[in-house]
């Protein structure tokens, strides 16, 4: 507790004259006995000192290791993962042609195969069937 304040002597705020002691019980006053003595040792005006409410005391909290995306290549090309399920499409002539959603990612691999069969277009697939 500071010892340099002299909590009996006069102070005036808004026209009153208190003590500093009766002014700690006032309603106008925002702080404490000890966070008043130490604003009023650092050279603070009494009205500041009495009025401005205490600083919050801001810790620093440490937050949990947001998941980073792992940015792996997909396991299966022209499917991509969704919050509905596996989205299917393949590109054709410059156009994205949409295939469909899936349940599984091997659903929608399928389906990407299949759309190179019936188009016949030569391209490497997800699955080689012997």
């Amino acid at each position: 507790m500071p010892n340099s304040v002299n909590w009996s002597a006069p102070a005036t705020l808004l026209g009153r004259t208190k003590t500093l002691e009766q002014w700690l019980a006032d309603p106008l006053c925002a702080v404490g006995r000890d966070e008043l003595g130490s604003r009023l040792e650092q050279g603070w005006a009494i009205a500041k000192a009495l009025m401005r409410p205490p600083e919050p005391r801001i810790e620093a909290v440490e937050r949990p290791a947001v998941a980073e995306r792992q940015m792996t290549p997909p396991k299966y090309k022209g499917v991509t993962k969704h919050a509905c399920g596996w989205q299917s499409q393949i590109k054709i002539d410059g156009k994205v042609v949409y295939l469909g959603m899936f349940e599984s990612a091997e659903e929608a691999a399928r389906e990407y195969d299949r759309a190179i069969d019936v188009r016949k277009l030569g391209r490497a697939k997800n699955f080689y069937e012997s």
